[in-house]
Formats: structure tokens, C-alpha cells, sequence
């Protein structure tokens, strides 16, 4: 069937989504499970529509198919979000006393992810947007700093002489112990 006019851009995607897998056979089914546009896809009662079909063997195997674009949608859309949500995670915090480990905390961050990216890590470097968290970097407040800790994978503190004396160094550690 060649693509009708529709007025509304959302269901004319659903439309061009029916018509490019051969699905608009379909449309009158989804229609009655207010079906409007390919997000409602994921709604679908999948038995009260093969139900609806009266078990029509052309028709099910348009359900089948249906369903699994669904299923492979869904897969998608979360391997999709776990990818997003771990690109704002750390794979380590490094913890230190700005005045007595400032420069070395760097120097640290510089060679690990060097190590990361040459060392067979490239693939999991590349995973993280910000790798290697270095804590005297852009934070602006209490909260968002206990926020760094609780997206980080591992925490590594640079032991100096005053380093358990300060109160945000603590701070990381208590977050970093609470958050597993």
C-alpha cells in the first residue's frame, strides 16, 4: 500500500513505521489499543491483540513480528541507557589533600588514564567520559561532591599527613563506604 496523508507528524511516523515493516495490516488493531505513535508501541497487549485478530495466521505473524521489533526496541533503548548512565560514572575517585598532594594527584590521573587507554583498558576508558575523577576538579558544593563519590567505581586516597584531617576528604570516604 502506498503512505496516506496524515495530518499528525507522530502518527504518520507510526504509519511510516507499519508501512516500511509491512505492518499496516495492523493499523485497525492497534487503532482500538490507542496506538497513536511508536512510543505507544511499547503499551501493546500483545495477547488481547492476537485475540483480537481471531488467531488469523497472516495476521499473528504480523503480531509476532510486531512484538519482537518491540522486544529488540526495548533492548536497544536500555543497552542504549546503561551506556549513557555509565559514561557519567567514574572508574576511580582520587581522594587527596589539595595543599600536601595536589600535584602528584594529577600527575596520578595523567599516567592512569594514559595506562587505561595503552594498556588494553581502551575499551573500558572509553566507556567513561570523565575516567579518572580527580576531587579538587569543578565541584562546587557538599552535595555534588558526595554525588562524584557515588558515581565512582573505586575510590583511591592519597595518604599524606594531614589527608584524614580534612573534613571533605571524610566526607568522601564516609560516601564512598555508604555507597558500597
Amino acid at each position: 500500500k502506498a503512505l496516506v496523508e496524515v495530518d499528525d507528524p507522530q502518527k504518520q511516523t507510526l504509519h511510516t513505521f507499519l508501512h516500511s515493516h509491512g505492518l499496516l495490516v495492523l493499523k485497525p488493531f492497534l487503532d482500538d489499543q490507542n496506538v497513536n505513535c511508536i512510543a505507544d508501541i511499547s503499551q501493546i497487549d500483545f495477547e488481547q491483540l492476537m485475540e483480537a485478530t481471531d488467531y488469523d495466521q497472516e495476521l499473528l505473524s504480523k503480531v509476532d513480528l510486531l512484538h519482537s521489533l518491540q522486544e529488540e526496541t526495548n533492548e536497544v533503548t536500555w543497552d542504549r541507557l546503561a551506556k549513557d548512565t555509565l559514561r557519567e560514572q567514574h572508574l576511580l575517585f582520587l581522594s587527596h589533600f589539595k595543599q600536601e598532594a595536589g600535584t602528584e594527584a594529577a600527575l596520578m590521573r595523567t599516567e592512569i588514564e594514559l595506562q587505561l587507554k595503552s594498556e588494553g583498558g581502551g575499551d573500558l576508558y572509553e566507556h567513561f567520559n570523565t575516567p579518572t575523577f580527580l576531587d579538587s576538579e569543578d565541584l562546587a558544593d557538599l552535595a555534588e561532591l558526595e554525588w562524584k563519590v557515588s558515581q565512582s567505581h573505586n575510590l583511591i586516597l592519597l595518604l599524606t599527613n594531614s589527608v584524614l584531617r580534612r573534613p571533605w576528604v571524610l566526607v568522601e570516604l564516609v560516601t564512598a563506604f555508604r555507597c558500597g
